[in-house]
């Protein structure tokens, strides 16, 4: 199967912006802003899932792939603890 390197950096390169806003909306709930915290999980989870299928990266990228996955799975974690009351 042949891999597209420019697409799969297109594609990686959409998921560093969701990756962003997904930080931004965090940061929101922090300030006290209404985030809903399962439409935001549910958005990590896709996030994550697609940073997985992923292929064909550059060393740079791998490391900040796994990296965002890791912290991905901390936003999750501390959404839960902020607003626990909607899980």
């Amino acid at each position: 199967m042949v891999i597209d390197k420019d697409a799969e950096l297109m594609r990686y390169e959409e998921c560093v912006k969701e990756y962003t806003e997904l930080l931004d909306d965090l940061t929101l709930v922090k300030k006290g802003k209404d985030v809903s915290a399962t439409e935001f999980v549910n958005r990590c989870d896709d996030l994550i899932n697609r940073f997985k299928t992923l292929q064909q990266l550059g060393i740079y990228e791998e490391q900040a792939r796994a990296m965002a996955i890791h912290d991905l799975t901390d936003f999750i974690s501390e959404i839960k603890s902020l607003k626990p009351e909607e899980f």
